[in-house]
């Protein structure tokens, strides 16, 4: 890893971030209110069903979760069981209920740095059981 020398200017990499989902689309909810869980095991396991990836930018980094698209207002955004990853969640389901909700996350860092992250599409969850 390299030095700055005195008197040099060192800039950090444009903060830019992203956000995937690990589970399955549509969604296979269990009861009328639950969390969502990350699916797979072993290798393919991704402990967070929501996956937002920051770069750049100068930590420590700020994040707020924005759904939309969700006109019954069921579905939120939490700390999962553990309270280490945040995850969705439902609330209020019938049998067969199907709901989509659109993520957005608006990144900020130490510095004052700003951007937004788009999950592309939507993410269904469905009352299954």
């Amino acid at each position: 890893m390299a030095m700055a020398a005195a008197g040099d200017v060192v800039t950090s990499l444009p903060l830019t971030a992203s956000i995937g989902w690990n589970g399955q689309n549509p969604y296979q909810a269990s009861g009328a209110s639950g969390t969502c869980v990350p699916s797979g095991s072993g290798s393919t396991f991704q402990p967070n069903i929501l996956d937002l990836a920051i770069s750049g930018g100068t930590p420590p980094y700020s994040a707020t979760y924005v759904l939309s698209g969700d006109p019954s207002g069921k579905i939120g955004v939490g700390p999962d069981a553990s309270a280490q990853h945040t995850t969705l969640n439902w609330t209020g389901f019938s049998l067969n209920e199907l709901e989509s909700v659109n993520i957005d996350v608006n990144v900020t860092d130490s510095a004052g740095g700003h951007t937004t992250a788009h999950f592309v599409g939507s993410v269904l969850i469905k009352r299954t059981s």
